[in-house]
């Protein structure tokens, strides 16, 4: 899933010496949940997307979420979230954070249990065993990682290892940039590779990022606030994608 697949079909039409190529690509359809969206900052962001999906989340009760270690703001995203989720009677009771990501600061939510662990062990038991307590104590979880370790664009990652060992679906939400031009598609992290040269296996998320931007490039977003989109490909598996206000570098200036 994630990568493009070409059939090539060549057609000799040797009576008029034609040769007709015909190249057919594919792309995983992604349904648009919120469609490109003008935020005052990633707080707002959180928020959105909690209403967005709310009904989903008081189904599910666990919601892993995922975003990239930088920028900052990244993770002001998850705040907003979190506090949208208690303003509408949901709170998030536990947090399960993989502890190489930065912390994230939960202040404000004084009732909310913490947890760093690795959760991408090979036996994965701490994880499991304080995923397990939550749920036969009734609790809502937040789990806090990488988007490289939630997204389902990528197999073996560790939701998809754990979803695997314990036959769970979690709801998943997968961060990444947003490149609103196609002089932007630098930003995008991890980038969009080829197997051959996709050494950490996760090039199929940049991929789904690069694809996602490409749709709203001529819609000529501005340059001045924070644009967000999510979209989804599979049920409960969502990508977040957000640029930030004077994401304006071309691939040449970041050079410098």
């Amino acid at each position: 899933m994630g990568k493009r697949i070409y059939i090539f079909l060549v057609s000799m039409v040797i009576a008029t010496g034609v040769a007709v190529l015909f190249v057919v690509g594919r792309e995983p359809h992604a349904t648009i949940v919120m469609s490109p969206s003008m935020f005052g900052g990633p707080e707002q962001i959180g928020a959105a997307l909690l209403i967005q999906l709310q009904n989903q989340i008081t189904d599910q009760k666990v919601v892993a979420f995922g975003v990239p270690g930088q920028p900052d703001w990244q993770r002001a995203i998850v705040r907003g979230f979190l506090a949208a989720a208690a303003a509408e009677k949901i709170p998030f009771d536990v947090i399960i954070a993989e502890q190489r990501m930065p912390t994230l600061d939960i202040t404000d939510f004084s009732q909310t249990e913490m947890h760093s662990i690795a959760t991408n062990t090979k036996t994965q038991s701490e994880f499991v065993e304080l995923m397990q307590a939550a749920r036969s104590a009734g609790k809502r979880v937040l789990i806090y990682t990488a988007s490289v370790f939630t997204t389902h664009l990528i197999n073996g990652n560790s939701i998809d290892r754990y979803e695997k060992l314990t036959g769970e679906k979690l709801l998943t939400i997968s961060s990444g940039s947003l490149a609103l031009r196609s002089n932007q598609e630098f930003l995008i992290d991890p980038p969009c590779l080829g197997s051959e040269r996709d050494q950490n296996g996760t090039a199929a998320l940049g991929c789904g990022l690069l694809h996602a931007s490409r749709q709203v490039y001529r819609k000529y977003l501005p340059n001045e606030r924070f644009v967000a989109l999510l979209n989804s490909s599979r049920p409960n598996d969502y990508l977040l994608l957000v640029s930030s206000p004077g994401q304006t570098l071309t691939a040449a200036e970041s050079k410098h």
